[in-house]
């Protein structure tokens, strides 16, 4: 899955680790090569500190290419990964998806107003506020 990012994000920092089958971190031989598929959409910088910074230079799809060597003896054993990305330009598209807790009921109240539901959706007391009545008409009516 491309990580997305928008143009309005100059730049992240990034490392890389060697993972064993397993998923477990291990070491490899000398230090970790990031190269872009596409200059004009992602740029490597190495930082020479085993970080690169990774800038959003325009819009389109593009991959890191990161590789190692493995093999921690004098043999040559590389390993290769790719990351793909999506850099849009649109700043204001939506790319994920967040909730907003509008309101949060202690269990005492929900259980003082005849169950969380009653709360979560107003309840008659407060559907008769909304009307402004106290529930009289709706009894009459239904008589």
């Amino acid at each position: 899955m491309a990580k997305r990012f928008s143009l309005a994000t100059a730049f992240i920092i990034i490392s890389l680790v060697g993972l064993t089958p397993a998923g477990a971190q291990t070491l490899v031989d000398g230090a970790f090569s990031l190269i872009s598929t596409d200059d004009n959409v992602l740029k490597v910088v190495n930082l020479d500190d085993g970080t690169f910074k990774v800038e959003f230079v325009g819009p389109g799809e593009a991959k890191l290419v990161a590789s190692a060597d493995a093999d921690l003896s004098d043999a040559v054993r590389q390993i290769y990964q790719e990351f793909e990305f999506l850099v849009y330009d649109q700043a204001a598209e939506a790319d994920h998806i967040d909730l907003i807790i509008l309101d949060t009921v202690p269990r005492a109240a929900a259980d003082d107003a005849g169950g969380a539901e009653n709360v979560a959706t107003g309840g008659e007391a407060a559907a008769d506020a909304a009307a402004e009545t106290d529930g009289a008409a709706d009894a009459e009516q239904s008589a």
